[in-house]
């Protein structure tokens, strides 16, 4: 007669050990699981943009209202606002984040500030985040980009004042 290796039915041993075993693998699968929602974080580059039809040296304060208005279409929140830099904060139910952005007259950039309850963590020298921190940098940058690319420059005071070039402004029209 061939010998069973299982307990017999009833065994309160091989019960504790399935469910040491259940426990351990929800333990496991928790932590995989929590631990796969982060993802490496984008940090990106400085964006070199130009305001359509505006010359290099434009006014910086032209890059933080496109950079204001990008974050109110996206639920960003200014925090904090100095000369070349704007603190905002976005969140989501439990979760937010809080970045720098970095600006002049030319472009910007998107710095990590903090962030509450998005698993930030430096792993083996990689910076991991949640999943949802990459999509609102992404879609803020994309949406700064796309505002630079729409905006209308201001005209210049002596084009307005009609002090342009022949043909241009108020003096031309009367003389027609």
């Amino acid at each position: 007669m061939p010998s069973d290796s299982r307990p017999p039915k009833g065994s309160s041993r091989g019960r504790r050990l399935l469910a040491l075993a259940l426990a351990t693998a929800m333990l496991a699968g928790t932590a995989l699981a929590a631990h796969a929602s982060a993802q490496a974080m984008i940090e990106p580059e400085r964006v070199a943009v130009t305001v359509r039809g505006a010359e290099p040296t434009q006014d910086p304060a032209a890059m933080r209202r496109i950079i204001g208005d990008a974050a109110a279409r996206h639920g960003w929140r200014v925090t904090r606002d100095q000369p070349g830099c704007v603190t905002m904060t976005v969140a989501s139910t439990e979760i937010s984040a809080t970045v720098d952005v970095f600006y002049d007259a030319g472009g910007f950039q998107i710095k990590y500030r903090t962030s509450v309850a998005m698993d930030y963590e430096v792993d083996d020298g990689r910076i991991l985040i949640h999943p949802r921190y990459n999509k609102w940098i992404t879609e803020l940058g994309n949406e700064i980009r796309r505002g630079a690319r729409n905006a209308v420059p201001q005209r210049r005071r002596s084009i307005d004042a009609g002090v342009g070039a022949p043909g241009e402004g108020p003096a031309s029209a009367a003389g027609s």
